[in-house]
């Protein structure tokens, strides 16, 4: 410390000792001009700081713990009121509620997936331990947002569907979107063409966390029809059978089907890398015969 007309003066190396700001930032700090050091030797080239600008730089850093950025501190400091203040901390208010929002809807994306990984399990474990038994599900789908593509694509069920999920993939990237749920696809003219290698008419979904009052082309709801199903395990190309039962089943149990074919991918490449752990729940919208 150097006294100067009994005045205390700071080094650079003393003032970045008190405060934890860098030597480096302090010299940005005078370059900018945001805090420009009240003495500055021109033989040796030292720097001094008075004892007030420790307030300027509490301030700087008071301001810059609420985030504001060093531009706006130096904009704060070339028009110091509570009107300039008010606004950019209001800005900033709304600024960290949106990334809070995403953050929130990452989270809850992040627990749909664990969900699902988690019920994975617990399915593959209760077949496990009744091999004989095959569950099929009477329920009504439940209804969710999901982001839709649906247009004529090759159908191939040696794979799913890659290029149609890598657009889906695209549209959560470019919306700002979280997936909350697997990829349902709805086979509109036919899940048979799947097995056949022919073009087919193809809706591909993947249910997501809406914002409010966010819209798009490509966004609907899903679901709310009666439905039977039954989860099928591995590949693919095996569901064929799996297709067949089902309609068997729900020709005996008093249902026709009454659309499309949707297939629920809840343990796929996302999850496994192993074909024989897939697990696909297909579903027929049903209504009781008359």
């Amino acid at each position: 410390m150097k006294v100067i007309n009994s005045r205390k003066y700071y080094s650079i190396g003393e003032i970045s000792e008190i405060t934890g700001i860098s030597i480096t930032t302090l010299r940005f700090y005078d370059r900018e001009g945001i805090l420009v050091p009240a003495i500055r030797s021109e033989k040796s080239g030292y720097r001094y700081y008075s004892e007030n600008q420790m307030d300027v730089l509490h301030g700087i850093k008071y301001l810059q713990s609420f985030g504001l950025s060093l531009e706006e501190v130096k904009a704060f400091q070339h028009d110091p009121t509570s009107e300039w203040l008010e606004k950019h901390i209001s800005e900033d208010i709304d600024q960290v509620k949106t990334e809070l929002e995403k953050l929130e809807n990452r989270l809850h994306s992040m627990e749909f997936l664990l969900d699902r990984v988690r019920q994975s399990k617990h399915i593959r474990r209760d077949e496990m331990q009744e091999p004989d038994t095959i569950s099929v599900e009477v329920t009504t789908l439940r209804r969710t947002w999901v982001l839709s593509s649906r247009h004529t694509s090759q159908l191939d069920a040696d794979m799913l569907f890659s290029d149609r999920c890598l657009e889906l993939q695209s549209m959560l990237s470019r919306e700002l979107l979280f997936s909350a749920g697997p990829y349902i696809a709805v086979f509109h003219d036919g899940y048979e063409k799947q097995f056949n290698r022919e073009e087919g008419d193809l809706e591909l979904c993947i249910p997501v966390i809406k914002p409010e009052g966010f819209k798009s082309d490509n966004l609907r709801l899903f679901g709310g029809e009666l439905a039977v199903g039954v989860m099928h395990y591995g590949h693919y190309r095996d569901m064929e059978r799996t297709y067949d039962y089902l309609k068997e089943w729900i020709a005996k149990h008093g249902y026709e089907i009454n659309g499309p074919a949707y297939e629920y991918y809840y343990c796929d490449l996302g999850t496994t890398f192993d074909e024989n752990e897939y697990m696909t729940k297909i579903y027929f919208p049903v209504k009781a015969k008359e």
